[in-house]
């Protein structure tokens, strides 16, 4: 089992590396005089199609590839479709991540704001998809996430993990993208919240892409042939 761990961290080490240094190259962008725009906008926070979103998209990916492998060493047909659903989500969150569904979403429930637009409403950063798609889509997952991965199949550590890397990653998406509706005439502000929710983000993928390599090769030791 310790070497499984020390296998794990060894591949995961890297991922955390990157989720920091992609926030230090951004702020050091920041501070230097007569750095090109378009070269900022590269590793910005929350600007897309840039190395910071296509980072998460991998990220988002990998976790699907090893929570799709896990579920090929499946004892139980039942829990490989838990593990193979799973996989599937996390895919289209991949997805999601580069072609921007939630936010083509998000713009559409702006019709529900008064004169339908969020310019003038309480929420003229991010509209209403954080009530009509982020928090009901957050609640949903951390109901599968307690009701499918029990014990002793799972462990409860093992588990936690897992959620504790989407409560991670929701927070940063969910609950800190919620105060740019009320910072944004402070661009100081403005730039930690950019730099805060971006760093939830990764990091809290980064977590669960722990998770999933945790029990992928834990699964791969008992099951595989030979």
């Amino acid at each position: 089992m310790e070497k499984l761990q020390r296998q794990t961290l060894t591949y995961i080490f890297p991922f955390y590396i990157i989720d920091v240094l992609l926030i230090l190259i951004w702020i050091l962008l920041k501070l230097l005089p007569g750095i090109p725009d378009v070269v900022e906008d590269f590793f910005h926070p929350s600007r897309e199609y840039n190395i910071p979103t296509f980072f998460s998209a991998l990220q988002l990916f990998l976790i699907g590839v090893f929570l799709f492998r896990s579920s090929r060493f499946q004892s139980s047909v039942y829990r490989s479709y838990v593990e193979l659903s799973f996989s599937l989500l996390f895919f289209l969150m991949s997805i999601d991540e580069v072609i921007q569904i939630h936010e083509w979403l998000g713009d559409l429930s702006d019709a529900l704001l008064p004169g339908g637009e969020r310019e003038n409403s309480n929420f003229p950063v991010t509209g209403l998809w954080i009530f009509i798609i982020g928090i009901p889509f957050s609640i949903f997952i951390t109901v599968l996430i307690f009701k499918y991965f029990k014990e002793p199949h799972y462990s409860r550590s093992w588990r936690n993990k897992f959620f504790a890397g989407f409560f991670i990653m929701m927070l940063g998406a969910i609950g800190v993208e919620a105060i740019s509706n009320i910072i944004r005439d402070h661009p100081l502000l403005q730039n930690l919240e950019f730099i805060t929710e971006e760093f939830l983000e990764m990091s809290g993928a980064t977590t669960i892409l722990w998770a999933s390599l945790d029990i992928f090769f834990d699964r791969k030791a008992q099951y595989a042939p030979g």
